[in-house]
C-alpha cells in the first residue's frame, strides 16, 4: 500500500512540475515578444492575415486592416422573397503574428449613411488559438454609422489572436466594420 501512495505521490508532483514548467514556458514566450519590438505602441492588426465567416463580394477581411477608414469589411448579404437577409453569428478575425498583450481594441464602425445599427451584440475575444479564445470586451449596441468603438480589455492578456462575433443567431445579422485596430 505504502508504495502504491508514493508512485501516486510522484506521479502528482511530476504533474504539477509539468504545468509549472509550461506556465514559465509561456511567461518568457510572452516576454520575448513584447521585447522584440514586435508588440509596440503601434497598431498590431495593420495588414495583418485575417477571415471572417463569409464574403460579401469584394468586400473582404482585409478592409478592415488596412489603415483606410472610409471602406469596409462585410460578411455576405442575400436576396431572397423581398427580403434581405445575412447570417447567424457572424464573425471577423485577426491573427497578430505573435502573442502581445493586448490592452485595447479600436473598432470603426462603417462610416456611410446605411447600417450602422448592424453592429449590435458584439463579442471581442482573444487567445492564443482560435479555438481558445477569452473575453475581452462586449458592446451591445446598436451602433451608429461611423462610431468609434474604443474598447478596454477587462484583462489583459497575451494573444495572437482577435475575434468579433454577433453574437446573435437570427438570419438578420451582417457585420461590416471599417477598420480594427489592436494595441499592446
Amino acid at each position: 500500500m505504502d508504495k502504491r501512495v508514493l508512485e501516486l505521490e510522484r506521479k502528482v508532483e511530476k504533474c504539477a512540475l509539468k504545468k509549472s514548467v509550461k506556465k514559465l514556458e509561456e511567461e518568457v514566450e510572452d516576454i520575448q515578444s513584447q521585447c522584440n519590438g514586435l508588440c509596440g505602441a503601434d497598431n498590431l492588426a495593420l495588414q495583418k492575415t485575417c477571415g471572417q465567416s463569409s464574403v460579401n463580394g469584394m468586400f473582404s477581411c482585409e478592409k478592415a486592416l488596412d489603415g483606410i477608414k472610409d471602406n469596409f469589411m462585410h460578411t455576405k448579404d442575400g436576396y431572397k422573397n423581398g427580403d434581405y437577409y445575412g447570417e447567424a453569428y457572424p464573425y471577423w478575425w485577426v491573427d497578430l503574428g505573435t502573442n502581445c498583450k493586448v490592452k485595447r481594441i479600436k473598432i470603426y464602425n462603417r462610416t456611410s449613411t446605411c447600417c450602422g445599427e448592424r453592429l449590435h451584440d458584439l463579442k471581442i475575444t482573444i487567445g492564443k488559438r482560435l479555438s481558445n479564445m477569452k473575453l475581452c470586451a462586449r458592446f451591445k449596441g446598436p451602433g451608429v454609422p461611423g462610431q468609434v468603438l474604443d474598447m478596454n480589455c477587462k484583462i489583459p492578456t497575451a494573444a495572437r489572436y482577435v475575434k468579433l462575433m454577433i453574437m446573435d443567431r437570427s438570419l438578420y445579422n451582417w457585420l461590416h466594420v471599417a477598420e480594427v485596430e489592436v494595441f499592446a
